[in-house]
């Protein structure tokens, strides 16, 4: 199993170029959903190339909504930059990826203007704005951008079975707690509330991924359900880890069950006592909230 080790992602930050509708647009730049990449035989010259990615950003009506957005987001990021506090966030987190030194509050005020300036017409919009702001970010502040995008209430409508590539990628190439935890209560969460037989096939699936991000988002997709927890699958979902030594895992089993634990704890208790295999950290965790209620 891949485990809980930092993100590989790039060091220092690329190249700029700034042309007057994509400012802050890396010169090498990976394809996104929607946007027709220029042909790349060798046959091809390289103005012909050059012609047809500037023919397809125009004709293409993803495109403008899309660098809009991440247009926005970038400018307005590094207008709030804070390079005294960059440093301290980014050995925090244990980043490759630089930090700006936004703080929480800062970048989600300018997320959310972004996204009221500049609205997307549908779902493949959205999707390409989130794989957009993701794969081009500099800053790691620009990846929570993309996450708050597809964590957006009013696009929530979007979060759909056909939507978990977008989802898997977000999660296998964030490969940290800070990402994966913003996406597995809240997208992966709503896609199983409005559609649960799908949804829980796939969480079923990821439980016994190699990949530890994808087994984590798998526990923690319902600490936000409460009443409506379906206890089969939260049990499907933790079993196939009980007994693995890695910490992120263990972490994720120990929340998950506290969190539950405020709605069942009976529970929550009778599941510990059949699971004789569960580590201490997610025992500790687990009862923390029972064990506060019965002092």
């Amino acid at each position: 199993m891949a485990m809980g080790k930092r993100p590989a992602e790039r060091q220092g930050s690329p190249l700029w170029v700034t042309t007057p509708n994509e400012a802050f647009r890396p010169i090498v730049q990976q394809p996104q959903p929607g946007i027709r990449a220029p042909p790349t035989s060798a046959a091809v010259s390289p103005p012909v190339a050059l012609a047809c990615l500037i023919a397809s950003q125009l004709t293409d009506p993803l495109m403008p909504a899309a660098t809009d957005i991440r247009n926005a987001i970038g400018a307005a990021l590094r207008a709030a930059a804070d390079l005294d506090r960059a440093p301290q966030q980014q050995a925090y987190m244990k980043s490759e990826m630089p930090f700006l030194g936004v703080t929480v509050p800062q970048y989600r005020r300018i997320a959310a203007s972004a996204f009221r300036t500049h609205p997307l017409p549908n779902a493949d919009a959205w999707e390409a704005a989130i794989l957009g702001l993701w794969r081009q970010a500099a800053f790691r502040e620009e990846r929570y951008a993309a996450i708050e995008l597809l964590n957006l209430p009013r696009c929530s409508r979007w979060i759909e079975p056909r939507r978990v590539p977008l989802i898997e990628e977000l999660v296998v190439t964030g490969a940290w707690w800070d990402y994966v935890d913003a996406i597995a209560g809240r997208a992966m969460g709503a896609m199983l509330n409005v559609h649960p037989q799908p949804t829980k096939t796939v969480l079923r699936g990821w439980a016994r991924s190699d990949n530890v991000w994808k087994r984590r988002t798998a526990i923690l997709a319902q600490l936000r359900s409460k009443q409506a927890t379906d206890r089969k699958l939260l049990a499907d979902v933790i079993e196939p880890s009980i007994g693995e030594r890695e910490f992120f895992l263990g972490k994720g089993i120990g929340w998950a069950l506290r969190e539950f634990s405020k709605t069942d704890p009976d529970w929550v208790i009778e599941f510990i006592a059949t699971h004789g295999g569960l580590s201490g950290l997610s025992r500790r965790e687990s009862l923390k909230h029972v064990q506060r209620g019965r002092r």
